[in-house]
């Protein structure tokens, strides 16, 4: 018999909207029974409200933020949920927003809190009263068990699975103690299966005689295998080998479920001709040659190749073969080790793609001048041959040859070209025709490096020539030189002339500036330009006024491009060359001839190194100079005048600097007047000529560089490109044109 009470319809009713309670409580009474209470709940509830009236409902303590509790939940409970299944949806509700109930340490009332901040906050659990369903337990727990048999480490991957995100299983004590923390459903649930997984072993021993292979190796080798298995496969192997001191045979201790893996895997290694790792260091060949020689000549025996490793770091080689196969390894490395001196010095061409070979050779002297490296170098193919000095040491162990031959011998020596072609080979230059360990030789012609002299030496001089021979970036420098000029002249002048007769004698007056051109006394013509006025009395007297100002802009731009290597030199020049005179004077007679050019213009020389991450260190100098004014005698050259501004800078790829800034301004004043006249006030204006200029030039250098590393040197193609269309010329190649084929 169910029914509703008044008290509880009203207490609900505080609680929730009337429009979202279908029947609030409803209880059952049944004789010598505790009553049976029953939620209904129906529509939209708040998610405070719900936290408030399930803990009414089970007389909780409970704090929490109500700004934490926001939103609404959706419930249909239309058959009623029991109060503890009223308090375990409350959890999972919470859950779903993020939000959990915990119990602190030392405090029994409950509290809702986020889930990241949960498994810090939440105390350890370690009695039964939190598994007790009648009672209502937080939501989150943190629980202590006890481990009896199995490794922590196993259970810890078993009930990992398990659990949320937001759990862990952490090791308090090394196989003895784990902590689960997670929600309340997840930790029991991982509990339960911690019962079934936590079992004893049936411990299994079993002696294992063996046949070919060491008790010792194999069980280290086996033990190594099972550590790695968990970490390879996820499976975990439980066991251990135990090596009986006579090293015939192995114990085993296992598990009965795991005693087969332990056998199988000692009858896998325990079998004739086990494969077995061994290091073999070469006395006078190269580890590469020697390497190859033992992977063609060794012949297996079985489905396993042969393993060789060349170790160019310590000059070893590591075979992994069995002991047949390491024996005729030994044997191959006896013979090779056993061969006289004279079958030991092969002679090897490196050809050399991204460097000239006499550039390379000239590194290698440093590190023989340096004592780092031993050998003799010298040059051939162009020109005169050249080469390294032998170190001090070294020369001053040779025997010098007699008679003619020590002449040649000196200069071969100084040239480091080894002895001479008519000198037997040994004979004089080294004692006891003892020949020098390594003999380097650049062939110009090819641009490669000859080399005889002892393996080991031979394959150091190749590594050495593979981190030489690199391609260097290339970087395009663009330069934008720019003039600007400003001119100003201003002239302003009056001339006057007049004839004046008395009987019969005329007397002409006049201030001539050049003005106007006059063909006789009084009869005056304008000349030049600007404003001009003449003012003519035929016969008596004539004025002329000419005002004039000119006014210049110029502006004069160059961007040339240059492409130039990494650290090398790009030099662009811009000059005007003048020529000069020279006399030669003597007693009789004096002579005139061509004396040379003398330079006047621009040189930009710039240097490119590039850094870390493309950063590009310019060294670079401009150098600005003009001819100034006319040469003060024909046979000396005219003056010269020279500004030159050079420094280093760092710049990003691809970024633009700015030098230069040069600046030149002129300001001159000169007037032309008639003496006295000049001087007094007003009548002074009449008699002279003025002209007043301002010049002012500047001259800027904007230099660009930017790295190209494009191994197909497609960078380097597209900016041809570019400049071939904008130039508007045909590169010549064909246009592929789509053609239909019926």
């Amino acid at each position: 018999m169910r029914k509703v009470t008044r008290s509880m319809v009203g207490r609900c009713a505080a609680l929730f909207p009337i429009s979202s309670v279908i029947a609030c409580c409803s209880f059952s009474v049944c004789l010598a029974e505790q009553p049976d209470t029953r939620t209904a709940l129906a529509g939209e509830v708040p998610l405070v409200r719900l936290v408030d009236f399930a803990a009414q409902q089970l007389e909780l303590n409970i704090e929490y933020d109500p700004a934490e509790l926001r939103g609404s939940v959706h419930l249909r409970l239309g058959e009623g949920v029991s109060d503890a299944q009223l308090w375990e949806l409350t959890n999972r509700l919470l859950a779903s927003k993020g939000l959990t109930t915990i119990r602190m340490p030392g405090d029994e009332a409950l509290s809702v809190v986020g889930l990241t901040k949960a498994r810090t906050l939440a105390r350890i659990e370690h009695d039964e009263a939190w598994t007790e369903a009648g009672h209502a337990q937080p939501g989150f727990v943190r629980v202590r068990v006890s481990t009896r048999f199995r490794p922590s480490e196993y259970l810890r991957a078993a009930l990992a699975p398990l659990l949320s995100s937001g759990g862990s299983v952490e090791e308090i004590v090394s196989n003895e103690l784990l902590l689960i923390s997670d929600q309340r459903p997840r930790v029991i649930q991982a509990i339960e299966l911690l019962e079934l997984i936590d079992r004893p072993y049936g411990t299994v021993v079993d002696e294992i005689d063996l046949q070919h292979q060491s008790a010792a190796g194999l069980v280290a080798r086996i033990s190594q295998i099972a550590d790695k298995s968990e970490t390879v496969t996820g499976e975990w192997r439980v066991g251990e080998l135990i090596a009986e001191t006579d090293d015939g045979s192995i114990l085993i201790i296992a598990p009965a479920n795991e005693i087969e893996w332990w056998r199988s895997q000692i009858a896998r290694f325990d079998r004739a001709g086990a494969r077995g790792r061994r290091t073999y260091v070469p006395e006078h060949h190269g580890v590469e040659e020697v390497a190859a020689l033992i992977s063609s000549a060794v012949e297996t025996s079985g489905s396993v190749p042969l393993s060789v490793i060349s170790d160019a770091l310590t000059g070893s080689i590591i075979v992994t073969a069995t002991d047949d196969e390491h024996t005729q390894a030994e044997e191959i490395l006896r013979r090779l080790n056993d061969a006289p001196a004279s079958s030991r010095r092969p002679m090897r061409t490196f050809a050399l793609r991204n460097r000239q070979a006499e550039e390379v050779l000239s590194v290698i002297d440093g590190l023989v001048a340096a004592g780092i490296f031993e050998a003799q170098t010298s040059v051939t193919g162009q020109g005169e041959r050249r080469g390294s000095e032998p170190a001090a040491d070294q020369r001053g162990s040779q025997q010098q040859p007699s008679g003619s031959d020590q002449d040649r011998g000196d200069r071969a020596q100084d040239r480091g070209a080894g002895p001479p072609d008519d000198v037997p080979s040994g004979a004089g230059m080294y004692p006891d025709g003892e020949l020098p360990a390594l003999s380097i030789t650049a062939d110009l012609g090819l641009n490669s490096l000859i080399a005889i002299g002892e393996p080991l030496l031979l394959d150091r001089l190749e590594s050495l020539i593979e981190d030489l021979d690199i391609r260097q970036p290339q970087v395009e420098v663009q330069v934008l030189l720019l003039s600007l000029s400003e001119s100003q002249s201003r002239d302003l002048g009056v001339e006057l002339e007049g004839l004046i007769r008395a009987g019969s004698i005329s007397i002409g007056l006049s201030s001539l500036f050049g003005l106007s051109t006059s063909n006789g006394i009084v009869d005056r013509s304008a000349g030049g330009s600007g404003f001009t006025g003449v003012v003519l009395n035929p016969g008596e007297f004539a004025s002329v006024i000419r005002a004039l100002e000119t006014l210049n802009d110029g502006r004069s731009l160059s961007m040339p491009k240059i492409l130039v290597t990494n650290n090398e030199q790009a030099v662009l020049s811009s000059v005007i060359q003048q020529p000069t005179v020279s006399i030669n004077a003597s007693d009789t007679v004096a002579t005139t001839s061509f004396g040379g050019f003398e330079d006047a213009g621009t040189t930009i020389t710039v240097e490119p190194q590039i850094s870390e991450a493309d950063h590009l260190v310019l060294t670079y100098s401009v150098s600005l100079s003009s001819f100034v004014g006319e040469s003060s005698d024909p046979s000396a050259p005219p003056p010269r005048q020279q500004n030159q501004i050079q420094s280093v800078a760092t710049i990003p790829d691809g970024f633009t600097i700015a030098v230069g800034g040069i600046e030149l301004l002129t300001e001159a004043d000169a007037e032309s007047r008639v003496p006295l006249l000049g001087q007094i006030p007003l009548v002074k204006e009449l008699v002279r000529n003025r002209s007043r200029s301002n010049n002012r030039s500047r001259f800027y250098v904007f230099i660009r560089a930017s790295v190209l590393r494009d191994a197909g040197f497609a960078d380097l193609r597209y900016l041809s490109d570019v400049a071939v269309d904008a130039a508007g010329i045909d590169d010549g190649w064909p246009v592929v044109e789509p053609r239909i084929i019926k």
